[in-house]
């Protein structure tokens, strides 16, 4: 293995949201539906690349919430 510098790049649905060594994607309610992660590696001369598919359920946290008893506090 050589020690050329390596170049990372992280793209969310297409679009570039972090270019550091790892990115953590963090789901918020809205952002339910399919999405495609994508991390791309490159030393400047080869790129390697992978790519994921994460499904975001739409939960009814109305209905969710109502499994819990009320809390004074």
């Amino acid at each position: 293995m050589n020690k050329d510098q390596l170049i990372y790049k992280w793209k969310l649905d297409g679009q570039t949201v972090s270019e550091t060594q790892s990115y953590a994607y963090k789901a918020d309610y809205g952002d339910a539906g399919t999405h495609k992660i994508k991390a791309i590696i490159s030393d400047g001369e080869e790129e390697q690349q992978n790519e994921w598919t994460i499904t975001v359920n739409k939960i009814d946290r109305e209905a969710l919430l109502d499994n819990f008893d009320d809390l004074t506090i």
